[in-house]
């Protein structure tokens, strides 16, 4: 029994850690974001590192990592809107350090559709200080159905930020997933 026992909190303990690393999922080499591939879970089987949200009310969007629609590695993200609501998104934040001040960033996402109603989905860049939007730039809104595509918006990152936040919004009816998403510092030259 005391053998038993010892095994079983072993073993929970494991899977702590595997949960508590896949929350702490480093940024890829290039990349500021984590997970921006939706290879790693989080311990509910979410995508680890992002923030699923929707406007208000009932449940009306899904999110869920899937392994049968994805543009790179083995998974991607979807959102699905499964009955009428304002929006439902996914998002990262990401906290701002002083080198970064003043240097232009690329939000870089793929994205591939399914019966998206005219009001779309929109890619959301944006730059705060605390809880103040200081800078945002966002797509136009995307509808229809399309395969595998990349989407990308740049920011010059503004004096006093503390906090960048990036997100794919779906607000309409339809089915979108994303993947291979990146954030990286560019020369805004480029």
């Amino acid at each position: 029994m005391k053998t038993f026992i010892t095994n079983a909190l072993l073993a929970c303990a494991c899977l702590s850690n595997v949960a508590l690393a896949a929350e702490n999922a480093p940024a890829t080499e290039s990349s500021l974001l984590k997970n921006g591939q939706f290879e790693e879970l989080n311990g509910r089987g979410g995508a680890a590192n992002w923030i699923n949200k929707q406007h208000a009310g009932v449940r009306a969007y899904r999110f869920e990592v899937v392994e049968d629609q994805a543009h790179g590695g083995k998974r991607s993200l979807m959102l699905r809107r499964m009955t009428k609501q304002v929006w439902g998104k996914t998002e990262q934040l990401l906290p701002v350090t002083p080198d970064l001040i003043g240097k232009t960033v690329e939000f870089e996402v793929w994205v591939r559709s399914d019966k998206v109603g005219k009001k779309g989905f929109l890619i959301w860049l944006g730059a705060s200080a605390r809880s103040l939007l200081l800078q945002h730039v966002k797509s136009d809104r995307i509808g229809g159905d399309s395969d595998w595509t990349r989407h990308a918006l740049r920011l010059d990152i503004p004096e006093y930020t503390t906090q960048l936040v990036v997100a794919v919004t779906l607000e309409d009816e339809g089915t979108i997933w994303i993947d291979d998403a990146k954030l990286t510092v560019v020369d805004p030259a480029d």
